[in-house]
């Protein structure tokens, strides 16, 4: 079966089995249209049996009937009942769709430099080495507030790390200090709404 969209007049090939007595409803791939598709069953008529053909018996030339005229002729069934798309103006009311699910924009990347991603790596490695080696007491910290006291020594050996790495970059440790505060951020409201 083929189905064509109201906007575009795209033409689609839609199995006819795969549309529910309901209806169901379209997007179109080429401009985004939703439009609905029901099939329409025209009504059945009884069909007359069919009976099968008796064996002509052999007669001779001479002998041989004149045709029936026409109105004697044997009834012949119908063709079966076709289903047809119905007409956009014979849709009924609009179903309820997982398709109607607004759909969401990605926000525009920013290009970041590739200092900035180094140091918020080695941000998230520092937080997940102290984790690994004392997961409550770095959990504990962050929900008070107090990571930068708690892990004093740990934090002044990265920002080290930082600026011999990245010594030609001016704010170098100001971009580790808000990664670190970034990340602690984050863990705090993921620890909070565990809660």
């Amino acid at each position: 079966m083929k189905l064509t969209c109201p906007a575009c007049q795209t033409r689609f090939r839609v199995d006819p089995a795969s549309i529910p007595e309901g209806g169901v409803r379209f997007r179109c791939g080429q401009c985004r249209k939703l439009f609905r598709m029901t099939l329409r069953k025209r009504p059945e008529r009884a069909a007359a049996p069919l009976e099968a053909p008796a064996a002509p018996k052999p007669v001779p030339i001479a002998a041989a009937p004149m045709p029936a005229p026409v109105a004697a002729a044997r009834r012949v069934a119908p063709p079966a009942p076709r289903e047809e798309p119905m007409l956009p103006e014979d849709l009924p009311a609009p179903l309820p769709t997982v398709v109607d699910a607004p759909t969401r924009i990605p926000a525009p990347r920013v290009a970041v430099p590739p200092h900035v991603v180094e140091i918020q790596r080695l941000a998230r490695v520092v937080i997940s080495d102290l984790e690994l080696y004392d997961a409550r007491r770095v959990e504990s910290a962050i929900l008070d507030g107090r990571f930068e006291d708690a892990f004093r020594s740990d934090l002044e050996e990265a920002r080290r790390l930082v600026r011999i790495r990245h010594a030609q970059i001016e704010d170098a440790v100001a971009t580790f200090e808000k990664a670190i505060d970034a990340l602690c951020e984050q863990r705090r409201l993921k620890a909070l709404a565990a809660r």
